[in-house]
């Protein structure tokens, strides 16, 4: 399909169903071209769902929110008038930008009877966090649901045969969704949704030893759908290659340079989740502790932790990272649960933000973190706002750089586009336990603590231990 410019007077009804042509026929660099002009149109309350919808399709679940937000969290002088599929919506975009808890709670709030995508955006919060078992019943209700939209009922359908492959590994279920899917969609209207079909066909096959089937789709998927602008479809199908490639042969020693290649280029282009995705299938092949035990300690998930579980005899008690670099020189151990380090008896209070914002960068070793899932991660109890919530993760954020640098501790926090972690050099270690805590990091009994308090209050006084 060929770019249009479309003007901020154009009729906005058109230029909405351009721009669904475009997501639907998977040019997603055009798409995204046409929501910076729209967005800068003055849009009617009726199409604020839709647009919504199409932003976080494009992968701009931030504008997404800044569009239904006022709707679904109206100020004191305005009433709440978002509807539910509107607020199914707004949570939708929410996942997507890692406020899994928030999101979770709208969601389930829901009666699917006005809103059915609830159902599908439910699963949606449990496939972000690798938790493929809790997704398939939410999708398994939406693709049953007598007012499902067909469209969105496909989507389920492939999203449902992903998660029975990765998940219960019901593999020759997950098989026959996933070909249903693909067949059904071979068309040039549905060219979206039947190369993701065929995407996650891929995974099944890989999953199923089936070698020839994955060179077949391999190559279909090479020879249609590469170079429309979708980035993140592309960098997974490469993974997928990649991975199947590796598996297939008894000759590995090619096909690892390949991927650890794959995983240095997805670093730097900022698909994370592919690159943990490579160290857990090189792990997982190899059996190598030291990464199964850096994948175990640097992601927060939940149902991510316990697959690892299952590849090693025991996870220790405690870890120390080195931000993926060979150690040089003295070591630097800087302690999650306290701030205690190896430079001096600084530390931080219990349970104050400086303290829990560190625990929260610490926590995921791959991943940069987003304003809005710091916030969730420092705010349990509070909801995102667009308008406010970024100035306090901020001022936490300088709070906590302030520390480090009146301590000396050679780590910063860094921001790239609107991301962040933790960075230090060489030597400098983060020590992380096995016992940790979802919202403020890592539990450390509190007698250390105190320890620590003591032995700096009476250092100059023969204070011993």
């Amino acid at each position: 399909m060929s770019k249009r410019a479309i003007t901020i007077k154009r009729d906005l009804q058109h230029a909405l169903q351009d721009l669904e042509l475009l997501i639907e026929h998977g040019e997603i660099g055009q798409a995204r071209m046409l929501i910076a002009e729209l967005l800068k149109a003055r849009l009617e309350r009726r199409h604020v769902l839709r647009l919504a919808s199409l932003c976080r399709t494009a992968h701009l679940p931030d504008h997404s929110v800044r569009l239904l937000h006022r709707h679904v969290y109206p100020s004191s002088r305005t009433p709440a008038d978002a509807s539910e599929a509107e607020r199914a919506e707004y949570a939708a975009a929410l996942t997507a930008l890692g406020c899994h808890g928030e999101a979770e709670k709208i969601l389930r709030a829901i009666n699917p009877e006005q809103a059915p995508k609830a159902l599908l955006f439910l699963a949606y919060t449990q496939i972000w966090q690798w938790d493929w078992n809790r997704a398939v019943l939410p999708l398994e209700q939406f693709i049953s649901h007598p007012k499902a939209d067909p469209d969105a009922k496909l989507w389920a359908k492939i999203n449902l045969g992903q998660a029975l492959t990765h998940g219960p590994r019901e593999l020759e279920q997950g098989r026959i969704l996933l070909e249903q899917a693909s067949s059904s969609t071979a068309n040039d209207q549905q060219r979206m949704l039947h190369k993701n079909a065929l995407l996650n066909l891929l995974q099944n096959q890989f999953a199923r030893e089936d070698w020839q089937a994955t060179h077949e789709t391999i190559e279909e998927l090479e020879g249609h759908f590469m170079g429309d602008g979708d980035l993140l479809f592309e960098s997974v199908f490469e993974l997928w290659k990649c991975l199947s490639r590796l598996y297939s042969t008894s000759d590995r020693q090619a096909p690892f340079r390949a991927l650890r290649s794959l995983r240095n280029r997805f670093q730097q282009l900022g698909f994370w989740e592919n690159m943990r995705s490579c160290d857990y299938y090189e792990a997982a092949l190899l059996g190598t502790e030291k990464l199964l035990f850096q994948l175990f300690f640097g992601t927060p998930y939940p149902a991510f932790r316990a697959q690892i579980q299952k590849l090693t005899a025991q996870v220790p008690a405690q870890f120390e990272w080195s931000f993926f670099q060979k150690s040089e020189g003295k070591k630097i151990i800087v302690d999650l649960a306290s701030g205690e380090n190896t430079l001096g008896d600084s530390f931080l209070k219990a349970g104050q933000i400086p303290l829990r914002l560190l625990q929260t960068l610490g926590s995921d070793f791959y991943k940069p973190l987003q304003v809005a899932e710091l916030h969730e991660r420092l705010y349990p109890n509070e909801y995102f706002s667009p308008i406010s919530s970024p100035n306090r993760v901020h001022q936490a954020i300088r709070r906590l750089r302030d520390w480090l640098q009146s301590q000396k501790i050679p780590m910063q926090i860094s921001e790239t586009h609107g991301r962040y972690c933790l960075k230090a050099g060489a030597g400098v270690f983060i020590r992380v336990y096995h016992n940790s805590d979802s919202v403020q990091g890592n539990a450390k009994p509190q007698h250390s603590l105190q320890y620590a308090k003591l032995k700096n209050k009476f250092a100059k006084k023969g204070f011993f231990s």
